[in-house]
């Protein structure tokens, strides 16, 4: 590209009116306009071949630290992957561009998981907002009981009463 355009793209990202206005009230709102370019140069190095470390680096650091606009940087990400790949290899190497896809979306999960983890959190933090939702809705904690805060499939309507689940070897609870 020449250095015009790169010149008058980047002045006019600079000063546009949401980043002037929004970024002022909250720093919130600046944190994409950081993001974004991080994220096309790590889009740049995987394409030229220089791996994924930066690309996942900067997905991750993307969604810990913005999660509301993380999804709008991936729909641009992916539609600059998708003209920065046909500008780099041109229309008629689509294998190349596949691969390139597939290393981009490899780095992107990669990221994408790092920053979940963040997101979830840990059992115990789980666990403690999951008490104080009990308590606050007048419930009580007692000695023996057992607080699940997660399944694996559709809920089980159950009777009040006592239930036993054998676990074979394991044990019984």
């Amino acid at each position: 590209l020449p250095i015009w355009y790169v010149l008058m793209g980047t002045m006019v990202y600079l000063f546009f009116h949401y980043g002037l206005i929004y970024a002022t009230l909250h720093p919130y709102f600046i944190l994409p306009m950081i993001c974004l370019p991080l994220l096309c140069i790590g889009v740049e190095k995987v394409l030229e071949g220089k791996g994924i470390t930066f690309f996942s680096f900067m997905v991750g650091l993307s969604a810990i630290s913005n999660f509301y606009f993380f999804y709008m940087l991936v729909i641009v990400l992916v539609l600059y992957f998708i003209v920065r790949s046909l500008e780099v290899y041109g229309p008629g190497h689509p294998v190349k561009i596949l691969l390139a896809g597939v290393r981009t979306l490899a780095g992107g999960l990669i990221g994408a998981l790092a920053g979940a983890v963040d997101a979830l959190g840990d059992q115990w933090g789980t666990l403690l907002k999951l008490i104080n939702i009990i308590i606050r809705n007048g419930g009580t904690i007692e000695p023996g009981m057992f607080i699940i805060s997660g399944a694996m499939g559709g809920m089980l309507p159950a009777d009040p009463g006592n239930y036993t689940a054998d676990f074979g070897s394991f044990g019984k609870i």
